[in-house]
């Protein structure tokens, strides 16, 4: 068990370039999207960040933050031939409601990875209405072929609530996968995130993570979630609390 660990090392996204991250899940993707693209720039890395379903951009701007807004041809264009130095890119091709950003197709990232300029490029590839747990649909979740990494992000504050859309998305397929439940127990949460028709999803070979985020409302909750799924086989599970700015992980259980 390692403790406040930077997400880059505590991901081994040094043994990749780039690394492809496709992020998963509910309860904190936007936050991991955003947090990753700090961590390469506070390393003088470029970085692209966008993502394959619908996203949201940071509240905050990101330090040497370029925001591109075209078509995915104008994108793959403008990604191959301009030079981004020590840049975070947001790369998207409109602006849909609710202020939520279209994304770039899995093809361009594909494109891209083949001869990329990027240090790190990360994707939200995964909707949840703002939901802390979720159970993906047959067309979730987007994945790019490229993609190295998949990250699996569930928020803590719905452990023990009741199965129901106001607190799950997609509640019907959670029950589908872990059984009849009315509640989101730490074995029902368990079940999902470890389940191939769950968190491990379109996985296949890539590096895979389960990210407990909002561990700061519980912390021996989000310890005991993390255990329970570390016991089931997982090689990583990150207790992580991505609000924190100086330590945003408190725990790493890996094999």
């Amino acid at each position: 068990m390692i403790k406040q660990t930077a997400l880059w090392k505590a991901l081994h996204l040094d043994d990749y370039n780039p690394p492809i991250i496709a992020i998963v899940g509910a309860g904190g993707k936007t936050s991991l999207l955003y947090r990753l693209g700090e961590e390469a720039i506070a390393m003088n890395h470029s970085a692209l960040l966008s993502g394959t379903t619908l996203f949201t951009l940071p509240k905050k701007e990101i330090q040497n933050q370029k925001t591109l807004e075209e078509t995915n041809e104008n994108l793959l264009n403008i990604l191959t031939k301009e030079v981004f130095n020590s840049q975070v890119v947001i790369a998207k091709t409109g602006t849909a409601p609710k202020k939520r950003q279209r994304p770039i197709s899995v093809e361009l990232i594909d494109k891209i990875a083949k001869d990329s300029q990027f240090r790190l490029i990360a994707l939200e590839s995964d909707g949840s209405k703002m939901r802390p747990f979720k159970a993906p649909a047959v067309h979730e979740p987007v994945i790019p072929k490229s993609a190295t990494h998949v990250i699996y992000v569930i928020g803590l504050s719905a452990v023990d609530k009741p199965l129901s859309e106001d607190y799950v998305h997609r509640s019907e397929l959670v029950r589908k996968i872990a059984g009849p439940a009315t509640h989101c127990t730490i074995e029902v949460i368990s079940k999902i995130a470890t389940s191939l028709q769950g968190g491990k999803k379109g996985v296949n070979n890539r590096d895979f993570t389960i990210l407990i985020n909002q561990s700061e409302l519980n912390p021996s909750l989000a310890t005991e979630l993390a255990k329970t799924i570390f016991e089931k086989g997982n090689s990583r599970v990150i207790v992580a609390s991505l609000r924190n700015i100086h330590h945003p992980i408190l725990e790493i259980y890996q094999t």
